[in-house]
């Protein structure tokens, strides 16, 4: 009777007890939780957009300071799930399914913005690396993180994917989804960085430098080739003078076998001139640039640089200006002079004293890159701005740079879904830039386009006798008459095409994996002619790229009353 009497109210206060213990455990766990959401919201919302300008200070000093917040916010919420008090919840079936699920996707998101803000940080402190040697070390460094990152992001454990509750199973999506393009963008980071590492050790590449007075199919004709050598970041350039000096190359194949039944009659393996008959840079230009220069020079080169005169202007604005001879340049005076200014200095003059004078412009513009005092990021801003424009291109025979070059855009690829119109210079003139090239585009139906094509050609009278060519020669009619060849790039699977009225074609067929027609032109001075082409495709497109011409002026584009700019997407449906 005695332990009966006094084993009830023990047993009140042992439950008693552990209901305060439950009670007190369940509140902290709420808390926990609670604090947990709030982090991860807050770290959500320090997220910085993917879409920010790697060139702007500002934007990179943001977009590093919201990764720091939110790989702050997302560690303390990682940290949190792994108390004493949620961890007890791991054998409850349905809380601690839910709870392990959210603890495997804070510490997942974590350990990926770990090294993602330590590269941000790396390049936002990039500039302040004034020797080559620390840009280059810096540039592997940043590949190195962006590895880790793409690694961690592509590995990340985001626990258990069954009985989950709908908010987490949405949260779970949501993160599957940032983390897989976190491990694109690394991705393209880390190709990049990697890349332009590679090509700052070391490396001897054909320099070949487009004049956009005379224009071919995607670029400038390469007037002028030379040899760029790198070594730890110093750029030397060698041998940089006339294309026409190299003429004819001896023993040099044609490397694909597009470019030969296309342009065989032109012999392109024998003329560095001949080179921009195709924009496709990455399969044809820069292989056949190695080719031509192994059989002229007998050295088999790591790959091809190509640029024109608005690149140089645009490296001037970086660089700094320079002096040659007495003449200033810089970002605003370089391309007058390239296109039309040099053209009146030298008007009767022996042209060797010309070209002398191109040679020691791009040895000076050389040498300031080497001093190595400019903003890596503004040149990186600057070539970029002109990638897009087709402007600049590089090719490599290795796989890593390569890999760069695709990433940054300077590769000079033509995919399936492109299109582009241009003119080519037949009159060995230096007419190009007083002649403007328009498309206004139509959609008459859904696998029908229609390209009202409109050339102007407004050489002024007086032009030196080099910049209008040897137009008698060539039965025009007068100084300042153009005389051209008309290319325009279709779609793969485009069924037809044909000009309204007809043309004749003087070449057609693939292109890779475009088609090619080819229509000679000839315009007056003072002459605007308007060319109609239709196209029938056996596919529907949503959107096509426009293969940029490099033109100066630039070349417009427009469908349904909106502009679009070479390089860009022709957006043919509406979302």
């Amino acid at each position: 009777m005695f332990i009966r009497r006094f084993a009830y109210p023990v047993r009140v206060r042992v439950f008693a007890w552990v209901l305060i213990g439950l009670a007190l455990w369940v509140a902290a766990s709420v808390a926990s939780l609670v604090s947990v959401r709030d982090d991860l919201d807050a770290a959500e919302r320090a997220l910085p957009s993917a879409d920010f300008d790697v060139t702007d200070r500002d934007s990179l000093n943001e977009f590093a300071s919201g990764l720091d917040s939110a790989s702050e916010r997302s560690g303390s919420a990682a940290r949190t799930l792994e108390s004493w008090h949620l961890r007890l919840w791991g054998p409850v079936p349905v809380v601690g399914r839910q709870i392990r699920a959210v603890g495997d996707m804070a510490s997942s998101v974590s350990s990926v913005l770990e090294p993602v803000a330590s590269l941000a940080d790396e390049a936002r402190r990039l500039p302040e690396r004034r020797s080559m040697a620390e840009r280059i070390d810096a540039l592997e460094r940043i590949g190195e993180l962006a590895d880790e990152a793409n690694r961690r992001s592509i590995g990340a454990d985001l626990g258990p994917t069954d009985g989950l509750h709908t908010l987490v199973a949405d949260a779970r999506v949501r993160v599957e989804t940032e983390l897989g393009e976190v491990a694109d963008e690394t991705e393209r980071v880390r190709d990049a960085a990697d890349g332009l590492a590679s090509m700052l050790r070391g490396g001897t590449y054909v320099l070949l430098g487009a004049n956009n007075a005379e224009m071919q199919l995607g670029s400038g004709m390469p007037l002028s080739v030379g040899v760029v050598t790198i070594d730890q970041g110093e750029f030397s350039v060698d041998a940089f003078g006339p294309s026409e000096d190299r003429f004819p190359v001896i023993g040099a194949e044609i490397v694909d076998p597009d470019l030969a039944d296309r342009w065989g009659f032109l012999s392109p393996a024998n003329d560095y001139r001949k080179l921009a008959l195709t924009a496709r840079f990455d399969d044809v230009v820069g292989p056949q640039t190695l080719e031509m220069f192994r059989a002229d020079d007998g050295r088999r080169l790591d790959g091809v640089i190509a640029l024109d005169a608005v690149v140089l202007a645009g490296v001037l604005d970086v660089v700094g200006g320079i002096e040659v001879d007495g003449v200033q340049l810089d970002s605003s005076t370089a391309l007058p002079y390239l296109l039309e200014e040099q053209y009146v200095e030298f008007d009767g003059v022996d042209r060797t004293l010309r070209r002398d004078r191109l040679s020691v412009i791009a040895s000076a513009v050389t040498e300031r890159l080497s001093e190595g005092d400019w903003d890596p990021l503004d040149l990186v801003g600057a070539l970029a701005e002109h990638a897009v424009a087709g402007r600049v291109r590089l090719y490599s025979v290795d796989a890593t740079q390569q890999s760069a070059w695709r990433v940054l855009g300077v590769d000079g690829s033509v995919d399936a879904a492109s299109t582009g119109v241009f003119l080519l210079n037949l009159g060995a003139s230096k007419l190009d830039p007083f002649v403007s090239l328009s498309v206004d585009v139509a959609k008459p139906g859904d696998r029908q386009l229609i390209y009202e094509i409109t050339v102007s050609n407004r050489s002024p009278a007086g032009l030196p006798g080099y910049a209008t060519g040897p137009w008698d020669q060539l039965g025009l009619a007068g100084p300042g008459d153009y005389l051209g060849r008309l290319a325009i790039y279709v779609p793969a699977g485009t069924a037809s095409v044909r000009f309204e009225p007809d043309r004749t074609l003087e070449v057609f067929g693939p292109d890779g994996e475009v088609g090619l027609i080819v229509t000679r032109l000839e315009l007056a001075r003072g002459e605007e002619r308007r060319l109609r082409v239709a196209l029938d495709l056996d596919r529907s497109y949503d959107s096509l790229t426009i293969v940029p011409s490099a033109r100066v002026p630039e070349q417009r584009w427009t469908l349904d009353g909106a502009d679009y700019l070479e390089g860009g997407d022709l957006v043919l449906r509406r979302p």
